[in-house]
């Protein structure tokens, strides 16, 4: 899920690619991808990945979400029909699905 860039810095927990010995063997397609496009390019767009072939036909929702109601409707609509032929759906909502000191529609 796209966010607008909201200045925290829960997306800079990259220790991963410096453990090579451990995630590497995983993937080293992508492991190596990562390290490039993140490390030396310094480009973290979602759009890297999506562009590249490293994941076959996965198919991506590359809309930003945002908190208006009408807007996230319209959002979860189009995720229903863009992943209606798919048979695993990867889905991270980064802080969870409901968070009880954010009421629904607020940041």
């Amino acid at each position: 899920m796209l966010t607008d860039n909201d200045t925290r810095t829960d997306g800079n927990f990259l220790g991963y690619l410096g453990k090579p010995a451990e995630y590497r063997r995983r993937d080293p397609q992508l492991f190596d991808w990562l390290g490039q496009i993140i490390e030396v390019e310094k480009d973290r767009r979602t759009a890297r990945i999506e562009r590249s072939e490293l994941l076959g036909a996965a198919v991506f929702q590359s809309k930003t979400l945002t908190d208006r109601q009408s807007d996230r409707l319209a959002y979860f609509a189009d995720c229903a029909t863009r992943f209606a032929g798919c048979g695993l759906v990867f889905f991270d909502p980064d802080n969870g699905l409901e968070i009880r000191s954010r009421p629904r529609g607020r940041y």
